[in-house]
This record gives C-alpha cells, structure tokens and sequence, in this order.
C-alpha cells in the first residue's frame, strides 16, 4: 500500500511539474516572437512595394488581416546562432485601394505572405530574412492575368532569342515555349519558383503598373506582347 501510494504521490509530482514546466514554456514562445504589430508593418511594406504605381494614383489604401500564423523556422539560417530567434509567419491580408477619382470603383485584392524575421535573444529589434524554405502562396486570378502575354527570351551564349508565352491556367500561372509547358509557383504576387530549372523570377511593372519585363534568374525577359 505504502509503495502504492509512493508511485502514485511520484506521478502527481511529476505531472504537476511538468505543467509548471510547460505553462512558462508557452509563455515563453508567446513573449519571444514577433509581434502581430511588427508582422503586419513588414506585410504592409512588402505590398505597398510590389504595388507602388498603384498606390501612387490612390486616395487611400487599407489593410485587413486574418489570424496571423507564427511558429519558430524548422531550418536554421546560415551565420545564425543557436540562441537567436527565428520564426516564420504566414499572413493572410485583403487590400482596398479608394481612387483618386469618385467616379472610379475601388479595387479589392486578397493577398498571402510568408515572412521570416531573426533577432538576438537579447536584441530589442525584429529584422527579416530570408525563409529557408519554399513557402507557395495563393495570388489572385486578377493579378495573374496582369502577367500574361508574350516576353522575349534574350539570346545566350549559343541559344537563340524565343518568345516565351504566359498564361493563367485556372489559378496556376504557366509558361510555355517549344511546346513545353512549365508551372511558375507563387512564392508572393511577384516572385515565382519554376521548378523544372530551379529558377526564380520576378515580374516587374513600369510606373503605371503594366509589366515590363521578368526578372529571371540573371536574365531581364522583355514582355513583347
């Protein structure tokens, strides 16, 4: 009975510890990542950069976020040290953008971010930095229709100059060229992952907010069309 009742007043001990243990834990993590304050201004500054000419010609531009996901970068960064901290957000944000002109609607758009943000353990300041990994986002049809057309492959080397053709294929954006097609992936409203050559690219827009030309890899792509 004695023994019994030893194990059993050990295990109550070892699970109320382990609460007093965890509750601070979660408190912890709660206090050491980055705030949603800091997390929707760095979501904000990315947006309003892709989105520049736009906003430019607007009277107003708003932001309205859905719950913000933060958890801790499951791969740590180069030159990172174990005790500083790292996390990811994931940030679901729609935009409204007043025009100038009354007359004019007001255009609506529905955006998804990942955002990786470093800081020593000790610092008082949140810095982003690259995500380790691929996080794909969702764009909206509308602004991938932006991107379609015709864009000039530059020679190289001995490869020829051709036309690269995009095109939304319900709410993929692809490529195709020689008769082979190849998916762009989202990575955010203006950067994209093709997997087949393991490229990046970025659409870039002129002042007035019409693509010029895609940025890919080492290459400027000229829209033609």
């Amino acid at each position: 009975m004695n023994i019994l009742h030893g194990r059993l007043k050990s295990s109550l001990i070892t699970a109320v510890a382990g609460i007093l243990i965890w509750v601070p834990s979660q408190i912890a993590h709660a206090q050491s990542r980055p705030q949603d304050d800091v997390i929707k201004q760095q979501a904000e500054k990315v947006w309003r950069i892709d989105h520049a000419a736009e906003i430019a010609k607007a009277k107003s531009v708003s932001f309205q976020y859905q719950p913000i996901t933060v958890k801790p970068m499951e791969k740590r960064p180069p030159g990172t040290n174990a005790t500083d901290l790292l996390y990811e957000a994931n940030i679901n944000l729609s935009v409204s953008i007043s025009p100038s002109q009354p007359q004019e609607p007001a255009v609506d758009y529905k955006a998804e971010q990942n955002q990786c943000f470093y800081k020593k353990q000790d610092g008082p300041i949140w810095s982003t930095i690259p995500c380790t990994r691929r996080y794909f986002v969702r764009v909206d049809p509308k602004v991938l229709d932006t991107y379609a057309g015709q864009y000039e492959m530059p020679a190289y080397g001995e490869r020829h100059a051709f036309v690269v053709n995009v095109y939304r294929e319900g709410n993929k954006l692809m490529s195709e060229a020689f008769a082979n097609k190849a998916e762009f992936r989202p990575l955010s409203e203006t950067e994209f992952y093709m997997k087949e050559n393991d490229t990046m690219l970025k659409f870039v827009k002129d002042e007035d907010g019409h693509v010029k030309h895609i940025v890919w890899a080492d290459l400027i792509v000229k829209k033609i069309k």
